[in-house]
C-alpha cells in the first residue's frame, strides 16, 4: 500500500514518467496542473506553508475563467467563433 501511495504522489507531482506524460497532456488544456504538482512536491518534502501558497493560486480569476470557458466550449454552449468574438471585446495591451 505504501508503494502505491508513493507512486500516486510521484505521478501527481510529475516526478516520474507517467506523471510527466499526464502533465504534458494537461498543459494543453486549461487545467491549472502546475500549482497542484508543486503543492504535492512541497507536501512530500514537509513544507506545508509553500504547499498552501501554491494551492491558493488555483483560485485565481484567470484559472476560473479558463476552466469555465473550456467547459462551455466542450459542452457546446459556445463555439470557437464565440470565443474569438469574446477575445476581440478586450483591448490589447
Amino acid at each position: 500500500m505504501k508503494k502505491i501511495l508513493k507512486f500516486i504522489s510521484h505521478t501527481v507531482a510529475g516526478d516520474n514518467k507517467p506523471g510527466e506524460a499526464i502533465h504534458g497532456i494537461l498543459d494543453l488544456l486549461p487545467i491549472p496542473n502546475q500549482p497542484i504538482a508543486k503543492a504535492v512536491s512541497y507536501l512530500k518534502s514537509g513544507d506545508s506553508d509553500k504547499a498552501n501558497k501554491e494551492l491558493s493560486k488555483l483560485l485565481s480569476f484567470r484559472n476560473i475563467v479558463a476552466v469555465l470557458l473550456f467547459i462551455l466550449l466542450v459542452t457546446g454552449v459556445i463555439t470557437i467563433e464565440d470565443v474569438r468574438k469574446i477575445i476581440t471585446l478586450f483591448p490589447t495591451i
